[in-house]
């Protein structure tokens, strides 16, 4: 079992196996300034300013780090809790965007497939022929949309 860890007023998290050192090493997770830990990645909310879906994705590689992959419902949680609790953005990109593929989505840190969703009822819908990328908006509770990518909004980057 893993006991995630934080000290108080730092950003360095240490995951403690209690089941003996020979089954799992310690870790220890430093995310740096303006980063948020959670499990076992780092979060940059930026709410200010907002970007295109492209330029976000850039941002996020520039940090050193790639817009956020959602993989689970824990994860998807933590992200929901900290946008309400934090600054309620309107408007959020989340890593996940059309392949070349149509209809198929893709997470842009590792172009694997979705496997854990959480879209608005009746999305993924492509409107037009043109939404390509997606966000979380609060209007739908921070559900998935699709959307067109050259909209500007808040972002989340994530780095291990």
């Amino acid at each position: 079992m893993l006991i995630d860890f934080r000290y108080p007023g730092t950003t360095e998290t240490t995951f403690v196996n209690t089941l003996g050192a020979d089954v799992l090493p310690k870790v220890t997770i430093t995310c740096g300034s303006g980063w948020d830990q959670f499990m076992r990645s780092c979060y940059h909310f930026q709410f200010e300013p907002k970007m295109t879906w492209n330029a976000a994705k850039t941002d996020c590689h520039r940090k050193g780090g790639f817009l956020v992959k959602i993989d689970n419902t824990v994860e998807n949680w933590f992200l929901k809790s900290f946008m309400i609790v934090d600054k309620n953005p309107s408007h959020v990109w989340i890593g996940a965007h059309h392949s070349v593929q149509e209809s198929r989505f893709i997470w842009e840190s590792d172009n694997t497939m979705l496997t854990y969703t959480d879209w608005n009822p009746g999305e993924p819908n492509n409107s037009q022929g043109q939404e390509d990328c997606v966000h979380m908006s609060s209007s739908i509770t921070y559900k998935w949309n699709d959307i067109r990518c050259s909209h500007t909004f808040s972002f989340i980057c994530e780095k291990h």
